[in-house]
């Protein structure tokens, strides 16, 4: 997280964005893992890139606010 984005979110917000991103590590993992064992149109596979689209929506949203 850069100085500039950290001055300009509250406290929660920082900590929210911090755990955002370990959770969207841990989605990318999941849907890559999900992936390769069955496969890029597995309906598996589209829940847990949806979880990742989702994530990384909150984070950008975050990020945007400054």
């Amino acid at each position: 997280m850069t100085e500039m984005t950290k001055a300009n979110l509250s406290r929660e917000e920082a900590l929210e964005l911090r755990n955002l991103y370990d959770r969207f590590s841990l989605a990318v993992e999941r849907a890559s893992a999900t992936m390769h064992m069955r496969g890029m149109d597995s309906p598996v596979f589209h829940v847990e890139d949806g979880k990742c689209v989702a994530l990384w929506g909150r984070i950008r949203a975050l990020m945007d606010k400054h």
